[in-house]
């Protein structure tokens, strides 16, 4: 699914119009059309705004993983539908990513060296495993907690690692 029927599902499933949406977002109906046609890009300010307003943060990621060379290499396949109830996607997600983490410490325990690539490979791939369900936990509970607090929250988060010195800016 391109990021433009993305975009356009969740404005249509929080209830907007294109002409009310189009004024939400500063935007002309024309141009919000033309973002959910494909016919133009949105520009990442356009996205987290659609993402705010549409309380969606799939779109984030989906406008990454549809217009970014990288993205499309790089970024995981969320899941389009989850369960309503929060609290068994928050248990199932963090049994998931528990596992994963319980399989890395194993690995830790063990020396690894660089040239065993088949044990390297096996732990980077559990990292890559615990990092889905994690993620995809975190974009419900974004979407619980509402899209326009996340870049406050990352900002806390990374002022924390600054602050530890764990981070150079």
């Amino acid at each position: 699914m391109k990021f433009g029927e993305i975009a356009r599902q969740a404005r249509i499933t929080c209830g907007l119009g294109t002409k009310e949406a189009a004024g939400k977002l500063h935007v002309t109906r024309q141009t919000l059309s033309n973002m959910e046609n494909g016919e133009t890009m949105p520009d990442p300010q356009n996205v987290f705004n659609m993402a705010r307003l549409y309380n969606e943060p799939a779109l984030l990621n989906a406008h990454c993983k549809c217009n970014c060379p990288i993205g499309r290499k790089l970024n995981f396949i969320l899941p389009n539908k989850m369960p309503k109830n929060l609290t068994a996607i928050t248990v199932r997600n963090m049994k998931e990513a528990e596992e994963h983490v319980n399989s890395l410490k194993e690995f830790a325990y063990q020396s690894v060296t660089n040239t065993d690539m088949s044990r390297m490979r096996k732990m980077v791939k559990e990292i890559l495993e615990a990092e889905y369900w994690i993620e995809t936990l975190k974009e419900q509970l974004i979407r619980e907690y509402g899209v326009g607090e996340l870049e406050s929250l990352i900002r806390e988060v990374n002022c924390g690692y600054i602050d530890e010195g764990l981070v150079c800016l």
